[in-house]
């Protein structure tokens, strides 16, 4: 086996990668066709596309927004969530699911994560108190939370469900896609994510008295007025282009086909590192029914690596060619946080497992998985060279 790249050696992997986002001829025709339209804004296209991605994710409402996290102020404004209550939210996941509890003025409760990266539904009894108003799970890597145990908790407590499906477009819990089983979901459409026309997001829901509240604040709080409009709440200009919808279009007539190509993918890697020592994919929780693999998520055991740190470990692996990434941190390391625990303004709870997977998670991305089973072996491949090469890479941080 020859030197590691990152020591001077040649790496396992010279290809290519595929960039994205991705488009052809299609996107193209729906931008042009908007541009000539003159209706760049209100010309029926985001309406359609609402209704598209909503029945898509076996919703009735659909309700674009400008981006990810102005879905989730809005849906938390919608549900009257506000200073004085609580809402649970994973620790380890993008800032935006915490953020947008602290910017409505309400307290933010990080909880722990199960070895999927979701939130712990076995310990989120403990985490609920009088002032809890909602649970935000979050469908981490585009595999969906145990909503199962979400389900039952608000149900007990009378609570709100908020999903964040920033990540897993497609996705399905027991047979039904995410966003659609709690009281609403929250999808992003930034460049990075599976579906994007360069940023985004939509809400869906079931219920038509939270789509409407959904849209009121959306656009302003207003409704129509024999002498104009009124204005019923404090409402935000959250609302998308025509241009943008014409892309997500395009981009969710190939989403499914991606999907299956990802799954097919990640299933093959899956089963590669069952022999591979001291490398760790956790598999699929019991209720998953569909992935749409946003991130496959590698946990490593530093000891198999001869101690070596995760970031040592990624430098590596990336110098063979293999674009894996750190992952997140814990929202309980960001300042914002710990400022706001500091004034009682956020709880944090017991996070053994997410600092665990701060210290040993590993990810690659679903860029990864559309390349075909030979760039697959190849991150097989690598993790062994870095493996069998770990001693001599342990000499970096001594």
């Amino acid at each position: 086996m020859a030197e590691l790249a990152i020591l001077g050696g040649n790496p396992v992997y010279t290809g290519s990668w595929p960039t994205w986002p991705q488009w052809d001829q299609s996107e193209e025709k729906a931008l042009i066709d908007v541009l000539h339209s003159g209706r760049w804004q209100a010309g029926g296209r985001v309406q359609s596309f609402e209704q598209a991605f909503a029945s898509y994710q076996q919703a009735k409402h659909g309700i674009c927004v400008t981006n990810g996290t102005a879905s989730l102020e809005t849906a938390l404004r919608a549900l009257g969530v506000g200073p004085g209550d609580e809402v649970i939210v994973p620790a380890y996941t993008f800032s935006s699911s915490g953020l947008s509890v602290l910017v409505v003025g309400a307290t933010p409760v990080l909880v722990d994560v199960d070895q999927w990266l979701n939130i712990d539904t076995d310990i989120l009894p403990g985490y609920i108190t009088p002032r809890t108003k909602a649970i935000m799970p979050v469908h981490l890597g585009g595999i969906p939370a145990n909503m199962d145990g979400v389900l039952a908790a608000a149900k007990e407590h009378n609570l709100a469900i908020i999903e964040d499906a920033a990540q897993a477009h497609g996705s399905e819990w027991r047979g039904t896609r995410v966003g659609a089983i709690g009281d609403v979901g929250s999808f992003s459409f930034q460049t990075g994510k599976v579906m994007t026309c360069g940023d985004g997001g939509i809400l869906v829901t079931n219920d038509e008295e939270l789509a409407h509240k959904l849209r009121l604040f959306r656009e302003f709080g207003r409704v129509p007025h024999p002498d104009g409009f009124d204005y019923l709440v404090a409402g935000s200009n959250e609302r998308l282009t025509e241009f943008q919808a014409a892309i997500l279009h395009c981009q969710l007539l190939r989403l499914d086909e991606q999907i299956a190509r990802r799954r097919q993918a990640a299933d093959y890697l899956a089963k590669r590192l069952e022999d591979v020592p001291g490398v760790k994919f956790h598999g699929l929780p019991e209720g998953v029914t569909r992935w749409c693999v946003y991130i496959f998520a590698l946990w490593v055991d530093r000891e198999a690596f001869a101690g070596c740190s995760k970031s040592l470990i990624c430098r590596a692996l990336n110098a063979e060619g293999i674009p894996v990434e750190r992952g997140y941190q814990s929202l309980a390391d960001f300042t914002v946080y710990k400022a706001a625990q500091a004034k009682g303004q956020c709880r944090i709870g017991s996070l053994a497992k997410t600092k665990q997977a701060v210290d040993s998670v590993l990810w690659l991305t679903f860029p990864a998985f559309m390349q075909g089973l030979e760039a697959v072996d190849a991150v097989v491949e690598a993790l062994r060279k870095v493996q069998a090469y770990a001693g001599k890479l342990r000499e970096l941080e001594s």
